[in-house]
């Protein structure tokens, strides 16, 4: 990514954003969390603090926290690890991981007890893209998405999880795909 150019765009859209909706709009922390990010892989730690701490802000006021708080939190402790502050990213970190644990409890209760799939669906993708290692995402996400009758989305999810495992769980998820095919 060229952390560099996508910056300033991204800086651009919040300025539209606040003057239309207002400094404290939900929307902001979405734009905010792309600034962070992009300021991070630019090697702009202060900027990426401030962004994502102000969007962590935003989303705390959101009842229930969206899911990509976790994100949020995630580059923020890597932020502020780059900074010298340890301790402070080690408890981001961990507060990140329990919401994260708390995400998968959802998306299992939409799935099971309120049989939404596609909300379970959407949920767990979330949790892949803050822990792609998430077992029971990269084992349920698939199943969701076959009987969605998107067969390409979950054999992309089997390899990725696959790419990243060993031995007996590897070569399930090599069966796993045998059988999409």
């Amino acid at each position: 990514k060229d952390y560099a150019t996508s910056l300033p765009q991204f800086r651009r859209a919040l300025e539209i954003e606040e003057s239309a909706l207002g400094k404290d709009h939900a929307t902001l922390a979405e734009t905010l969390g792309h600034i962070g990010e992009a300021a991070l892989g630019a090697h702009q730690l202060a900027d990426a603090v401030e962004a994502l701490n102000r969007a962590l802000v935003i989303w705390s006021r959101q009842d229930p926290t969206p899911p990509d708080a976790e994100q949020t939190r995630f580059t923020l402790a890597r932020a502020l690890w780059q900074q010298g502050d340890k301790k402070r990213a080690l408890e981001l970190a961990a507060l990140a991981r329990d919401h994260l644990h708390s995400l998968t409890e959802w998306a299992s209760l939409e799935q099971d007890v309120f049989n939404e799939p596609a909300r379970a669906t959407e949920l767990y993708k979330r949790v892949l893209e803050v822990d792609p290692d998430n077992d029971l995402a990269a084992r349920t996400l698939p199943r969701l998405l076959l009987a969605a009758g998107n067969a390409e989305e979950a054999a992309q999810v089997i390899e990725a999880h696959r790419e990243r495992t060993e031995g007996e769980t590897r070569a399930e998820r090599e069966l796993d795909l045998a059988d999409i095919y």
